[in-house]
């Protein structure tokens, strides 16, 4: 049926709305998840030229950190899936529940996941690592690092709370203030300034406690400002009232299973890169560090895509348009190409000598797959707007499982590629990824289609 040019108007103006709405989430998202990941660069770049023992140790507690943040990540995505609807519907009570029902667990699994990593910090340096001062340094960051894991939960929920409440700018403005103070604060605890001693690998730990305490202390401040949430006692007081979502569960099995595969493969990973050798696993974290930048420069587009479709559409919906998409995906590889161009240079600002080689070789094969990291973001965002967490879970699960962490063993230890066979292997897995996810999206819009429900 053809439109009416007063229909036609209509669609270009709310399309137009829509663009402009996409614009206002994703250049602040954009800039909120950037901040860290530089300050991580930051980091890295800050140990990486301590000691040879260095960087190997802090990919090892990075790797343990991050498999432990797991449960806050699945909670936070869930978190922000869930809200969605009813924070469009201005359901304040039901929003406000579901904040602090999140709160509650991400606060008990942290604080369980401190107690782990204690416990077990240093047999799996034992096990992952050679060099015994690697160890030593690895054991030492981590046990520092851990402490920092409750703040960072709760931050994290509290940001993605007001990125749903379409006010990310909050979340920003902390971000890059938390992060810029991490920065401050480690290089001044690695080298030593005035009276404060040098410490070393330490130093970075220490340095992100404190930005972490600072993350956490702003986010509680803005929320008493802006109170955009009822408050605990009001909750309980009406909880017999409240229903939770019925694809709330769900959507939660669905997310801790995502993150648990992804994290568990990262693990996998690196204990392949720590079997290829110890310089293998320092170039290595410098490659997955690059490669985390994109993926969040990815993933703050593809959250501005979710929130949006979340709130006001569907598969198939009349807002959808190509040109977004089609421009981002160009931006990607240029910025491939672009470092594709400079790896040698990038590489001599993380290493010195025979490493920054290793470390160039790796960047060439993260370059190749920054279309691909954007591509993965946009189509998992899409599916988990459309409340189809599962199809992301079994994504990930075969990427990772049947294509990424097989491949890694056969490519880097069984035909001895190494650092350059292991990073092949995570091209794969985007590339997996990718083609399982565009297939449920391709099909979900077609039966919508079918349906008459556009």
């Amino acid at each position: 049926m053809k439109l009416s040019t007063r229909s036609q108007a209509n669609t270009g103006s709310n399309l137009t709305n829509h663009t402009r709405q996409l614009a206002k989430l994703a250049l602040p998202l954009t800039a909120g998840m950037l901040a860290p990941l530089l300050i991580g660069i930051a980091d890295v770049l800050l140990v990486g030229h301590v000691s040879d023992a260095a960087l190997p140790a802090v990919a090892f507690g990075i790797t343990l950190y991050m498999f432990a943040v797991t449960s806050s990540q699945a909670i936070a995505i869930t978190h922000q899936v869930v809200v969605l609807r009813p924070l469009g519907d201005d359901n304040r009570l039901l929003a406000s529940y579901l904040l602090w029902r999140s709160l509650g667990i991400v606060l008990i699994t942290s604080l369980t996941w401190v107690a782990l990593i204690l416990a077990f910090a240093s047999p799996l340096a034992e096990l992952m690592l050679s060099s015994p001062a690697s160890k030593a340094e690895a054991v030492a960051w981590v046990s520092v690092r851990a402490w920092g894991l409750p703040a960072v939960s709760v931050a994290m929920v509290l940001s993605v709370h007001l990125q749903a409440s379409l006010k990310p700018i909050y979340s920003v403005v902390n971000s890059i203030t938390s992060n810029t103070l991490n920065v401050v604060a480690s290089a001044f605890l690695i080298y030593g300034f005035g009276m404060l001693p040098a410490l070393g690998v330490q130093g970075s730990a220490y340095g992100s406690i404190l930005a972490e305490a600072f993350s956490v202390t702003f986010m509680v401040i803005t929320y008493a400002f802006l109170r955009p949430i009822s408050s605990p006692g009001s909750c309980w007081r009406n909880v017999i009232r409240i229903d939770l979502p019925r694809d709330y569960r769900p959507i939660l099995v669905s997310e801790f299973g995502n993150v648990i595969s992804l994290n568990t493969s990262e693990v996998a990973f690196v204990a392949i890169l720590a079997v290829v050798g110890d310089a293998a696993l320092g170039a290595g974290q410098v490659a997955i560090t690059v490669m985390d930048v994109l993926t969040a420069l990815a993933i703050a587009g593809a959250t501005a895509f979710q929130i949006l479709e979340g709130r006001d559409g569907g598969p198939g919906t009349s807002l959808f348009s190509w040109r977004p998409h089609v421009l981002i995906l160009v931006i990607f590889i240029l910025l491939g190409a672009l470092l594709g161009t400079f790896t040698q240079t990038v590489a001599s600002w993380f290493t010195d000598g025979s490493l920054a080689s290793l470390t160039a070789s790796g960047l060439v094969l993260v370059a190749v797959s920054s279309p691909l990291i954007w591509l993965s973001a946009q189509s998992a965002a899409y599916l988990r707007a459309w409340r189809r967490s599962r199809t992301v879970l079994v994504a990930t699960t075969l990427a990772a499982w049947a294509v990424q962490v097989p491949l890694a063993f056969l490519l880097g230890i069984v035909l001895d590629l190494g650092l350059t066979g292991a990073l092949i292997a995570y091209v794969g897995y985007h590339l997996v990824r990718v083609l399982i996810q565009g297939l449920a999206i391709s099909r979900l819009v077609r039966v919508t289609a079918e349906a008459g429900n556009p």
